[in-house]
């Protein structure tokens, strides 16, 4: 929490995600100055009932300040009932993420990716060779609105 305060004393935006941080957690990240969640949904613990996680944010008090946050909207990474969720709890938060990849516009196969792995190209979904663990896709498909 003090690396947080101290890049907020010297005006760097601090973002939260890609983390099982608990709720508490990320209510205190919010209050020792994160302003940003990255990646809204992924690669964080999800959303229950006990214990919201990072997500829980989205409906802490309101004495504490919602964080804006990253969201990807390509119909692949999320369910488009949390994009409307997520929303609908802080539309001006909203900022929509692509997270695009070159690949997409390649065709079927193969490709070689970073750090020595692989991804496979199927259609509009990338995926690291051999698993079904997302690598990215190229567009956004819907505004966040539309959903």
């Amino acid at each position: 929490m003090s690396v947080i305060a101290e890049c907020k004393r010297r005006k760097i935006v601090f973002s939260i995600g890609h983390s099982t941080a608990g709720i508490e957690t990320a209510e205190q990240a919010v209050q020792a100055g994160a302003t940003l969640i990255t990646h809204l949904f992924n690669g964080m613990q999800q959303l229950h009932h006990r214990d919201p996680g990072i997500v829980g944010l989205l409906g802490s008090e309101d004495a504490l300040p919602r964080p804006y946050y990253g969201i990807i909207c390509d119909g692949i990474h999320i369910h488009k009932s949390c994009v409307k969720l997520a929303y609908r709890s802080h539309p001006h938060g909203a900022i929509l993420v692509t997270d695009s990849m070159p690949q997409l516009g390649l065709p079927d196969g193969h490709y070689e990716w970073t750090n020595g792995k692989r991804i496979t190209k199927d259609g509009a979904h990338l995926h690291l060779e051999g698993e079904e663990t997302i690598a990215g896709r190229y567009r956004l498909t819907k505004n966040v609105a539309d959903f």
